[in-house]
């Protein structure tokens, strides 16, 4: 039981960073679509654009932290061992 809830204790730190992770793609994408569209349909075109944007942001964000996230919470398991 203690394991499992280590464990979890990973896993919720692991979704904030991927939130955060999300949330910087996210910015970093809408400036380079700002800068690219048209100021009279901005708003229209940024939405478009982040659409698009916002699934290869969380595609990459996730792999690269439930990677991270998967190593973590492996290591305290096998380090804590079944109690």
């Amino acid at each position: 039981m203690r394991t499992c809830m280590y464990a979890c204790v990973f896993f919720a730190r692991c979704a904030r960073w991927m939130r955060a992770c999300v949330h910087a793609c996210m910015r970093a994408c809408v400036h380079a679509c700002m800068r690219a569209c048209v100021h009279a349909c901005m708003r229209a075109c940024v939405h478009a654009c982040m659409r698009a944007c916002v699934h290869a942001c969380m595609r990459a964000c996730m792999r690269a932290c439930v990677h991270a996230c998967m190593r973590a919470c492996v290591h305290a398991c096998i380090c804590i061992g079944p109690l």
